[in-house]
């Protein structure tokens, strides 16, 4: 369930906890999926990589809404909770990063080499691969149960009066939330210059999440998020084709010349379909949508906060990638 009119107007630490509870509602059911031998198949026909795959993405939610709103939470959900969700995040992401390099090497991937120029590294991989898979069923197993049963209960309604009398209401709070996402995501896309910043771009791509998760718990009740919603599932793709191509060049052995010239091309045509995104006038456009979103926010949580003008309001975003990119 998203956040509803009604959840917007309550109290936000009410608000911010049935969110997370329905979410590690999630997570617990696509965890169920990969230990269980009697859970129902994955949608894609029992694939586990699909199943992986929606764990991670649930994990991933969990994680970015209690770090937006730690301030309406107990501390021992950043203290106790979040570590050891963070760890199992991290299980679920080699996993996936080494399946899509198994896929690439094996030509089943975007533009991947044929089988016979990387079937000894995708061989190696495919092992890991299985590892990883094994490793993470093992460590659900054993490390969930105790932080999701942890979590749950601080996630309870408090009876010790440990709410504020009277809290903002939850727009008003998550406009503040929108707001620091969009600003750090905005300075990490200033950091990224050259094809070579696989650091930089992995945040962005993180940023990206980061934003899109908070802004689709909007759902209906901000229809106009839609059209800034695709855009922004459109850069998290491309930032992820270009962090996947970094990644795996980082694995490839200085003897596979072929195979790392390759990448080499395919990591450059990454990096100018993002610095292309970036400077697009829709990308501009999609900041300053949100921008929007987050003052209608504040004016519903705040009534008598003073407003931007329109002026201001079409300027916001304008000229943040106009500078030089560097080159490819």
């Amino acid at each position: 369930m998203p956040l509803s009119a009604v959840r917007l107007r309550a109290p936000a630490p009410q608000s911010v906890r049935l969110i997370a509870q329905e979410q590690l509602q999630r997570v617990l059911a696509n965890a169920e999926r990969l230990v269980s031998p009697v859970a129902p198949p994955a949608p894609a026909g029992g694939d586990p990589g699909e199943a992986i795959h929606e764990l991670r993405v649930a994990l991933r939610r969990l994680r970015i809404w209690l770090g937006a709103f730690r301030d309406c939470l107990p501390d021992a959900v950043q203290r106790d909770c979040e570590p050891r969700l963070s760890s199992l995040t991290d299980l679920t992401g080699t996993a996936r990063d080494l399946e899509v390099q198994y896929l690439w090497l094996t030509g089943r991937g975007p533009a991947g080499p044929s089988q016979a120029t990387a079937s000894h590294l995708a061989e190696g991989i495919r092992s890991e691969l299985a590892e990883a898979k094994a490793t993470l069923t093992a460590e659900l197993r054993n490390r969930l149960p105790e932080p999701a049963g942890m979590l749950a209960g601080l996630l309870d309604p408090p009876a010790d009066g440990l709410v504020p009398a009277s809290p903002e209401p939850m727009n008003a709070v998550m406009a503040r939330a929108l707001g620091r996402s969009l600003r750090a995501l905005e300075r990490t896309l200033r950091t990224i210059q050259r094809p070579g910043q696989a650091r930089q771009a992995h945040r962005a791509r993180i940023g990206v999440k980061r934003l899109r998760y908070l802004l689709e718990e909007l759902g209906p009740t901000a229809p106009s998020a839609g059209p800034a919603l695709d855009r922004l599932a459109g850069l998290q793709r491309l930032f992820g084709e270009l962090h996947d191509a970094q990644v795996l060049a980082r694995r490839i052995p200085r003897g596979f010349k072929a195979l790392r010239a390759q990448l080499r091309q395919r990591i450059a045509n990454a990096f100018r379909k993002v610095r292309h995104a970036l400077r697009s006038q829709i990308t501009q456009a999609t900041f300053a949508r949100i921008e929007g979103l987050i003052q209608q926010l504040e004016r519903e949580g705040r009534p008598g906060r003073p407003r931007r003008t329109q002026a201001s309001l079409r300027h916001c975003g304008s000229g943040l990638f106009s500078g030089r990119a560097g080159s490819t």
